[in-house]
């Protein structure tokens, strides 16, 4: 029975926001370690010049080599922010270099795709 599933990768979403989330990183051919590293660096980075924490973080979208993301706050105000390309690539390539991710196997998102 799992044969028939051994073309696919899975990611494991608990709620209705991270599917959107999961689906856009997949449209964008984006990887999702990489992507969830960026996502902790803007979490950081937006932290200290907010009033409110910052709760969610969506990725939004890829134009013009700018990642945005919708960051909303726990008051429920949400702004959106942006990182450059350059760093998913830079924290991509980190991340194969530390054999973390398998350049040839794993090119896209983690969840359920096929290959």
């Amino acid at each position: 029975m799992f044969s028939v599933f051994d073309s696919y990768t899975l990611r494991y979403i608990d709620w209705m926001l991270e599917l959107g989330d999961a689906i856009r990183l997949f449209d964008s051919g984006l990887n999702d370690i990489a992507m969830q590293l960026l996502k902790i660096n803007l979490f950081r980075s937006e932290q200290p010049h907010r009033d409110h924490a910052p709760e969610i973080i969506d990725f939004q979208g890829f134009h013009a080599d700018i990642l945005a993301f919708l960051v909303d706050s726990d008051n429920g105000s949400g702004q959106i922010s942006s990182i450059g390309y350059a760093a998913y690539r830079e924290t991509y390539e980190i991340l194969v270099q530390l054999n973390l991710l398998d350049r040839e196997h794993y090119k896209g998102p983690v969840y359920l795709r096929k290959r």
